[in-house]
């Protein structure tokens, strides 16, 4: 099997309501979808969302990326099981041109893995080879911490639902973050609380916070510190054994993974499927961790549709021992979703691994996805590509969309 044709989409889907943290505010998601066909006819999507605080990556960055460094180095090349995908991908991540272009491989990597999987009639999990380790998990609620009405009420949201675990975005003022603290376990008392600075914390300031938030038992603090920080984040590691200081900025290759191991950085890995470029990196990584005795928990961008959410349920899956678990929130974050059957966690919080279907399990709504999709770039395999790559005005009908 080989690749005939990929179409990829700018999409922007709005959210029920606006997500602000230290690094970003968003109120749409900004993401790409890649349709990729082979040469027997069968297809497969995938979706990556590129964020410039993260990655570096842009949706137009990613766009070119794949249309002039990625599907080219995929094209003529024969694909006849998981070993020769896997061999593909991590040479893709090799490549120095594509260092910083990790949501750009996830994007083509999970639509390549439906396609082939589709073609072989099998699951996700037969086509990778992997066993289902866990066959349910529990997802945890991100709370933001700048608007106290807003958190107020998405605490007593978060109890009724009968979630337990509780991420809370916090800032740079020790007051603010212990009065949030205060207000979530005052509703909740009986979650579990860990925090994310996304980097807006100096050495000194984490300092404060953590030891404030040591009095309320929280769990995890994500990325206390600037994303090229790494000495700094070694030092609070040894400081506090006691609470779990996670990776996310930080952590966006296997090369970060392997630095953030020699340096003894980071005791957790925040793993999102984009921003660590697909599924096989992304286990690529857990093992790496799971070697060192560093503990992973599945992360999420804001604003992922059924595509991603699946995929991350099965990294989940096939991992069966990850310390907490975002995203799959799908209709309950975004207005409308781009699949058929929705992908968002029950009470409790809790999500079944298993694989609803053939490939990734998902069934894409052209016309739903036309909706909020820009001009489609096609990359006919062997071709010339289309010239109007950057192009973003509405697509006029379904023709338009492969």
């Amino acid at each position: 099997m080989k690749i005939k044709e990929v179409i990829v989409w700018p999409v922007d889907i709005p959210l029920r309501f606006s997500f602000k943290h230290a690094l970003a505010d968003h109120a749409t998601s900004a993401s790409i979808i890649v349709k990729l066909i082979l040469d027997n006819g069968i297809y497969g999507y995938g979706e990556a969302l590129p964020r410039a605080y993260v990655t570096g990556e842009t949706v137009e960055s990613c766009l070119l990326a794949i249309q002039k460094l990625i599907v080219p180095r995929l094209t003529g090349l024969e694909f006849i099981d998981n070993k020769d995908l896997e061999a593909a991908i991590f040479r893709l991540h090799e490549l120095p041109e594509l260092s910083g272009a990790t949501a750009a491989i996830c994007a083509v990597e999970l639509a390549l893995i439906d396609a082939l999987a589709r073609s072989r009639k099998q699951t996700v999990y037969e086509f990778l080879g992997k066993r289902r380790k866990a066959g349910s998990v529990r997802y945890s609620m991100v709370l933001g911490s700048t608007s106290q009405t807003k958190l107020r009420k998405l605490t007593w949201l978060t109890r009724a639902l009968g979630i337990s675990d509780v991420k809370l975005k916090v800032g740079p003022s020790l007051e603010e973050n212990e009065n949030a603290i205060c207000q979530l376990k005052r509703i909740h008392p009986r979650a579990n609380v860990r925090v994310d600075a996304n980097c807006a914390w100096t050495i000194e300031s984490a300092r404060h916070n953590l030891d404030m938030m040591r009095i309320y038992a929280v769990l995890s603090c994500e990325q206390p510190l600037a994303k090229h920080d790494i000495e700094g984040q070694a030092r609070l590691v040894q400081e506090y054994p006691d609470v779990l200081i996670c990776a996310d900025e930080s952590l966006c290759s296997y090369d970060d993974a392997e630095t953030l191991v020699r340096e003894k950085a980071a005791t957790c890995f925040n793993i999102r499927i984009s921003k660590n470029g697909g599924l096989l990196n992304a286990m690529r990584i857990y093992q790496l961790a799971k070697e060192n005795d560093v503990e992973c928990q599945l992360g999420a961008q804001v604003g992922e549709t059924a595509i991603i959410s699946a995929a991350g349920r099965y990294f989940a899956g096939m991992t069966g021992d990850l310390r907490f678990h975002e995203g799959s929130f799908g209709t309950r974050l975004l207005k409308t979703d781009l699949t058929r059957q929705p992908y968002r966690f029950g009470r409790g919080g809790k999500a079944s691994t298993r694989c609803r279907d053939r490939g990734l399990g998902v069934h894409v709504r052209q016309r739903r996805l036309a909706q909020f999709a820009g001009t489609a770039i096609r990359i006919a395999c062997g071709h010339k590509y289309a010239s109007d790559a950057m192009r973003y005005s509405k697509p006029q009908g379904e023709e338009q969309i492969g």
